[in-house]
């Protein structure tokens, strides 16, 4: 949970230091968990469709807990950009122009994720290793070093837009770029 706090406000990725901290805890075992009567724990109890059940382990006890501290920061997020949650909503109903630039660009952005990610699946899944995550996250410290030193050089005597001034392509652009983030350790923000 710590972990998860302080990773997920920071240009870092908070998946891939919860990966690296299980494996350093121990907490990526697979053997079977029980009570303290020594009763096997069940993730899903025997069935006459499943007659072995799937034993509780240690590893999908993180795991759950993983995705249950994730969404807590999801909601923290969707607290913080309510007013934009808010904006978009009212795009989408045709009461804010602005609005609905941001929904139509923010959908654009989701687009390629999302079939990168449901084609390349398996492939996304064998990068969940220490080794991968770490290689990542050099990776892309190094790719942000660059490119705050381009985007310095980009924007000198520039103002800044509004995320409802970026063009469907550019929305596309980012969401080309936000498939980095589909391996592990790889922050989305960067």
């Amino acid at each position: 949970g710590i972990v998860e706090g302080i990773t997920e406000y920071l240009p870092i990725s908070s998946t891939g230091h919860l990966i690296i901290t299980n494996k350093l805890l121990h907490l990526d075992s697979d053997t079977p968990l029980s009570d303290a009567q020594g009763r096997p724990l069940w993730h899903k109890k025997p069935s006459p469709k499943h007659p072995e059940g799937e034993p509780l382990t240690l590893k999908l006890a993180a795991d759950t807990f993983v995705v249950v501290i994730q969404f807590g920061a999801i909601a923290a997020v969707a607290y913080l950009y309510w007013r934009q949650i808010r904006t978009m909503a009212l795009g989408l109903v045709g009461k804010s122009p602005a609005g609905f630039v941001m929904a139509r660009n923010l959908l654009i952005a989701f687009i390629p994720a999302a079939v990168l990610g449901l084609l390349l699946n398996a492939w996304i899944e064998s990068l969940f290793s220490v080794a991968a995550v770490v290689t990542a996250q050099v990776s892309g410290a190094l790719l942000m070093l660059l490119a705050e030193g381009w985007r310095k050089k980009q924007t000198t005597g520039r103002t800044e837009r509004e995320i409802s001034e970026i063009s469907g392509p550019e929305a596309f652009g980012v969401g080309c770029l936000q498939c980095l983030a589909l391996w592990p350790g790889m922050s989305r923000s960067m």
